[in-house]
């Protein structure tokens, strides 16, 4: 009875289980499993030996490494915090003054209306006559 072993590297990657590397060596798999563990970015790695019987071709599974970071939480908003934020955002704001420079640019844009509108006047004009 004849059986191949392969060795499957899995990684947790936001939710889903990637298969990162398979191998044909248990202890070579297993270290590199420890290894990418150490990177802070993968909240999961697991090593799943695949056995396969070559002489009736049933296969079994058993996972032989599986750390899993738990997720971070956030620390609870203080009730008094939420208050002052909710607070914050319903008083309403005093009104601003226009500074001068405003003022310019807003007489400027107007004007420049003004002499679009007499422009196509006079063009109408031309036209009509």
């Amino acid at each position: 009875m004849a059986q191949a072993a392969t060795y499957e590297i899995h990684t947790l990657q936001g939710n889903r289980w990637l298969i990162d590397a398979v191998l044909d060596n248990k202890e070579t798999a297993l270290a590199e499993a420890r290894g990418m563990f150490a990177d802070p970015h993968l909240m999961g790695v697991k090593v799943i030996a695949e056995l396969v019987n070559e002489d009736n071709g049933q296969t079994s599974c058993r996972t032989l490494f599986n750390q899993r970071r738990d997720k971070v939480r956030r620390k609870p908003v203080r009730r008094a915090a939420q208050k002052e934020r909710i607070l914050a955002l319903d008083t309403p704001k005093p009104a601003r003054k226009k500074s001068s420079n405003a003022v310019i640019r807003a007489m400027v844009s107007l004007m420049g209306i003004a002499m679009m509108v007499l422009v196509l006047l006079g063009v109408g004009i031309y036209f009509t006559s």
